[in-house]
């Protein structure tokens, strides 16, 4: 054996080779002492070693362990064919064996081998699931050393706040959502109805897709956060109700706020006084919301959210204390919010149709465009709000809104099937206005996923084309035979006159047959239609003749929307009065 000695540094390196059966083998030794008495120093068994040596153990004590039960199963198996075997020969040896005594024989014993059967699968199958356990026992311990989102081996995660965006564990659901953008806020609207707001506050905390209980596909959207909880007064039952809900909001993982609107009239509110106090309420929380002051107003944001970093909504998803949404109510909002932020000709998206009533509808995933606004359960882009917000008005702000001067002939999609149900019958501005005919509406429960149908047949363009060629391929037929005749294909009925319409539409089926701003409630330029029999039948239109309808296609290819508008109202507008 001979050895040398080299010094890098410091660090000595100890070069040996041993000679053994005439070859040379080399030896080397690295450490930061010169000497070594006593011979070769014994290395230091690292942690990670340390711990490659247990998962070998392990790993040896878990095959011995298997190794046993399959020798167990062996003699089981064993064991069960000899006492088969036994039996057999004394069954099939007597010399006249009863029938029966063979039937009752041949039972228990047939029992017997079953049992010993189900108890080795019983063995082998808890022995799977043990190492099955232990594997991945083994493979979390490994990835919390290393695995993005975890600070350190102790697995405490990183939540890094950014501008608007935050990461939220869903593992409840098993969805995780992280780089969540919350710039489309949901404001709930209410005064002093709590058993309402209760309701309302329920169904949104059911079918939230950010619910982390919520065992839905694709949650995690952000549509509809925060949730602000517009508060008009101070009514302490509404206020204990929000309070209940926003604990609730806080453990679902679902960031809200609660603002509340100090200027409320005295009293019992009747008529013009309730819409205006109804208006000034809307009007001073969506200018807080879309200006963003309402982050920085020192509000309370549920969720360990900072509000402060929050984005300048780019839209606003607006409920009332007596509204209740469908199961996909957000799905519906988020797959038609980037339609909305992009085609300037429409105005909002309303989830409700006032004609959606039980037995008249039924296509649970057609939407559609009309030039009448609903509400009841809309969103509204920054666009609009930056152009209607500063001259809102201080009363009557849904017919206010319907008006040429603010819709200027842009449109609203809403769906076939309602998504949204106004079920406030008590102590509303409108007291009970129209009731019944709202109380009749159909409420979608098919929790439709939006996100995975193309909306593209409802730009503009495409859909008017669509739509008119559909309505004049339908079979022309007579208020009298319409019923009759829409069993067999879409059927159409021509109105002359707006009179006429309000005379006979409902003779025929149940819609509502009012106007506002010029504008048949529900019409697609002056078409109303109907399912007369539900989902599954053919669709009914309600229109002018043949010939104005054609007019009115080719003038709405060249005329300024908000020009073409004024050309197909049923009524003519208002004079104005001489100042």
């Amino acid at each position: 054996m001979s050895t040398s000695y080299t010094d890098h540094d410091g660090i000595v390196v100890i070069s040996s080779s041993i000679e053994e059966n005439g070859r040379r083998t080399p030896v080397h030794a690295r450490s930061t002492s010169a000497s070594f008495p006593g011979g070769r120093p014994r290395r230091k068994r690292g942690r990670r070693q340390t711990a490659r040596r247990g998962r070998q153990q392990q790993q040896q004590q878990q095959s011995t362990n298997g190794q046993t039960v399959k020798i167990v199963a062996i003699l089981l198996s064993a064991a069960l064919s000899l006492c088969w075997m036994v039996a057999c020969i004394l069954v099939f040896h007597q010399d006249s064996p009863a029938p029966h005594s063979l039937h009752d024989l041949r039972h228990p014993l047939g029992n017997l081998r079953h049992d010993f059967e189900v108890y080795r699968d019983n063995i082998i199958k808890k022995q799977k699931e043990k190492e099955k356990k232990e594997e991945d026992k083994r493979e979390t311990d490994v990835g919390r050393g290393g695995v993005d989102g975890f600070a350190d081996g102790a697995g405490k995660a990183n939540s890094p706040q950014q501008k608007g965006r935050h990461e939220h564990d869903m593992s409840m659901s098993g969805i995780k959502t992280s780089e969540m953008i919350m710039d489309s806020p949901l404001v709930v609207f209410t005064f002093r109805r709590a058993d309402y707001l209760r309701r309302t506050l329920t169904a949104i905390l059911d079918h939230h897709p950010m619910n982390k209980s919520n065992h839905k596909a694709g949650g995690g959207r952000s549509i509809g956060l925060p949730i602000v909880l517009s508060q008009d007064g101070d009514h302490a039952e509404v206020k204990a109700v929000i309070n209940e809900f926003m604990k609730k909001f806080h453990a679902a993982g679902m960031p809200a706020l609660h603002i509340r609107h100090p200027k409320t009239a005295k009293g019992k509110l009747r008529g013009t006084d309730a819409y205006k106090a109804l208006a000034v309420h809307f009007g001073w929380a969506l200018r807080r919301i879309f200006s963003g002051d309402v982050y920085k107003e020192g509000n309370v944001l549920s969720s360990g959210y900072d509000s402060s970093s929050l984005p300048l909504p780019g839209r606003v998803i607006i409920l009332e204390e007596d509204i209740e949404v469908a199961p996909d109510f957000f799905s519906f909002m988020h797959a038609t919010a980037p339609l909305l932020d992009s085609d300037p000709t429409l105005l909002a998206v309303s989830a409700f149709n006032d004609n959606g009533k039980e037995g008249i509808v039924g296509d649970v995933s057609r939407l559609v465009r009309t030039d009448f606004f609903g509400g009841l359960g809309w969103m509204m882009p920054r666009r609009i709000w930056d152009e209607i917000g500063p001259k809102w008005p201080d009363g009557y702000w849904d017919d206010w809104l319907r008006e040429p001067e603010q819709r200027q002939g842009r449109q609203t999609i809403r769906p076939e099937v309602s998504r949204t149900f106004h079920f406030g019958s008590e102590k509303g501005a409108s007291y009970n206005q129209f009731g019944e005919e709202l109380l009749d509406i159909k409420l979608d429960q098919a929790d439709f996923v939006w996100e995975n149908v193309d909306l593209g047949y409802l730009e503009r363009n495409k859909f008017r084309k669509e739509y008119y060629s559909t309505v004049l391929n339908a079979q022309l037929s007579t208020w009298k035979d319409a019923m009759r005749e829409v069993t067999q294909g879409n059927v159409r009925v021509e109105y002359r006159t707006w009179k006429e319409f309000t005379k006979k539409a409902r003779t025929v089926v149940p819609i509502m047959t009012d106007e506002k701003a010029g504008v048949p409630r529900t019409a697609y330029e002056t078409i109303v239609e109907s399912r007369p029999y539900g989902a599954g039948g053919h669709l009914m239109f309600l229109s002018p003749p043949a010939q104005k309808l054609r007019e009115n296609f080719e003038r709405g290819k060249t005329m300024p929307i908000r020009e073409f508008s004024e050309t197909i109202r049923v009524v003519p507008p208002p004079e104005k009065e001489d100042k």
